[in-house]
């Protein structure tokens, strides 16, 4: 019974770092995109809800 308690626990960590590493990765490349490929404006201001306003008024 042990072992299959430490089976699922391993998956279900590896499911989690999986997960919180492609948040990570996405959150870096955001940041990458917005400053070094976009306009080179502050790294942050991805994340104000201004930005993302503009950035869809151009999508629509």
């Amino acid at each position: 019974m042990e072992s299959n308690w430490s089976y699922f626990r391993k998956q279900w960590l590896m499911i989690l770092g999986f997960l919180l590493m492609t948040f990570f990765l996405f959150f870096l490349g955001l940041l990458f995109g917005y400053s070094v490929l976009g306009e080179g404006k502050q790294p942050l201001d991805i994340l104000s809800p201004t930005t993302w306003k503009e950035l869809m008024d151009k999508l629509h």
